[in-house]
């Protein structure tokens, strides 16, 4: 076969080919101007006569099944992309044509970078990144879509709910709730007394003589001065008979303890009454519906109905109970080494706190109990229901009585160059507020102010500090103070009286 196939090639060789075709079978071999060889079988195409033909592939090892290329021009893979070749509005971008006008490929001829504005969707404007829209909430109120969207409607003052809605009262604080403007609050010195929000905090209560101090606080004839009618003299609501310690209010009386007995007065003057004539009472403290004390005598602690009637035991067996105060669930009271409670109605006494060489004074908020330890000069908190003991203030000079309010605890360092000072309830620094009061004993807080009671006056000062302001002087020996919307109420020791002034 093999020379039979050679005769009929020989046939159609063009003059001056030299190869044997043994040669031609073996090697096939393609020369300027001669004809290009026959291609192998499914190995490629025979030339035409006076051109190169192109050679078949030779077959791999592995044979006819192995992979080969569909042409041999640089050995390329025939799955290879083509270079893209884009124009107009499209650009060039992972191998594709996409348009320059698409936010996922940054929206310029020359940039393949994702727009990414915050809070916002992206769009193209003018061959840049653009805000398309807001997350809900969100709003662009500066027209830079550098940015995206960089206001919160729901909480910035001054684009509250919408771009350039100022949340605003006047000498008040505010704020932004769900792009709703609320008030909060009235800065120190100013009070809403026309009840009108929209005007702010119109009254100044520290020089009008139609709200000094205090809403409906008239000065009659007198000017107001630093929230306080001017030499508005002191009244003697009681001359109680016997030296009185603590005291209490409500809406229309006080009440004080003292030696011989449990006391109450209208606020406007007039008869005491005894509501218990028994024992030693100490502390004092209300509820809406009773009244509790600690009485030194019997080591109890008392309760009373405000109305009158039998007092009862609600914890008998106490060392030395000391101060107390109720939230309306329990009543909380100091003793030497502990920290109590009791439900209000009677049931088991609970330590809330232990440990304690000496604890003093103790009021409550709706979460914790906070009390001064006069040996260890410490202001603490613990949780009503008792645990970790937090001190909030140490190294402090016999701190005794305290209040509190939504964001300070404030006592006072009971000593002859004493001090009013605060701490915040979660804890922090220690500001003194007042330095260098000559004793300074209890304290009461209302309407931004902190009172206290001195060697022989009661004075107040801001809550954020500034100038003491003297409500009464020539006291003797001003004891424990509490404070309403209009007036401050003390105890006097040396002069047997319970005393009542515009604050």
């Amino acid at each position: 076969m093999k020379s039979l196939f050679c005769s009929g090639l020989a046939a159609i060789l063009l003059v001056g080919m030299t190869a044997s075709c043994e040669d031609a079978l073996e090697e096939p071999v393609v020369a300027d101007g001669s004809a290009g060889a026959a291609g192998g079988a499914d190995s490629g195409t025979g030339g035409t006569a006076g051109t190169g033909g192109s050679g078949g592939s030779i077959v791999p090892e592995g044979g006819a099944d192995a992979e080969s290329p569909d042409s041999a021009s640089d050995g390329a893979p025939s799955d290879a992309p083509a270079e893209a070749s884009c124009s107009g509005s499209t650009k060039e971008c992972s191998g594709q044509c996409v348009s320059i006008d698409d936010p996922a490929w940054g929206c310029t001829a020359s940039s393949c970078t994702a727009c990414d504005l915050p809070h916002a969707t992206a769009g193209c404007a003018s061959g840049a990144c653009s805000v398309a829209s807001c997350e809900p909430s969100w709003a662009d109120c500066n027209a830079t879509a550098a940015d995206g969207c960089e206001v919160d409607l729901n909480t910035e003052l001054t684009h509250c709910g919408a771009c350039d809605s100022v949340c605003a009262f006047a000498q008040a604080t505010a704020s932004c709730e769900g792009g709703e403007c609320k008030f909060v609050a009235c800065e120190s010195g100013y009070s809403d007394c026309d009840a009108d929000t929209g005007n702010g905090c119109e009254a100044n209560t520290q020089d009008d003589e139609a709200n000094c101090g205090a809403c409906g606080n008239v000065c009659a004839g007198t000017e107001c001065k630093t929230g306080k009618c001017d030499n508005e003299p002191p009244v003697t609501l009681a001359s109680s008979g016997a030296a009185p310690t603590d005291i209490a209010l409500d809406a229309d009386n006080v009440y004080w303890s003292s030696s011989t007995g449990v006391h109450r007065v209208a606020k406007s003057g007039g008869a005491p009454t005894v509501l218990a004539a028994a024992g030693e009472p100490r502390g004092i403290a209300l509820d809406a519906t009773h009244i509790y004390w600690t009485d030194a005598s019997s080591f109890s602690v008392m309760s009373m109905s405000l109305s009158g009637g039998e007092a009862i035991a609600l914890a008998t067996g106490q060392e030395h109970p000391w101060r107390v105060a109720t939230d309306g669930v329990h009543v909380y009271w100091t003793d030497h080494g502990a920290v109590r409670r009791v439900p209000v109605a009677g049931g088991d006494v609970v330590d809330i706190a232990t440990l304690l060489p000496d604890p003093a004074g103790i009021v409550v908020d709706a979460t914790h109990a906070y009390f001064t330890d006069a040996t260890l000069g410490t202001v603490n908190r613990v949780p009503l229901a008792g645990g970790i003991v937090m001190q909030l203030a140490s190294w402090q000079s016999s701190p005794m009585w305290l209040a509190v309010d939504a964001t300070s605890v404030y006592f006072a360092t009971n000593t002859a160059n004493g001090a009013v000072k605060k701490v915040p309830v979660a804890g922090g620094s220690t500001v003194a507020l007042a330095a260098g009061v000559r004793a300074p004993l209890a304290v009461a807080t209302y309407g931004g102010w902190v009172h206290f009671t001195d060697e022989s006056a009661v004075k107040k000062i801001s809550v954020q500090g500034g100038t003491t302001v003297t409500l009464a002087e020539t006291q003797g020996t001003p004891n424990a103070i509490v404070v309403d919307a209009t007036r401050a109420y003390w105890t006097n020791q040396v002069g047997e009286t319970v005393m009542s002034v515009a604050r």
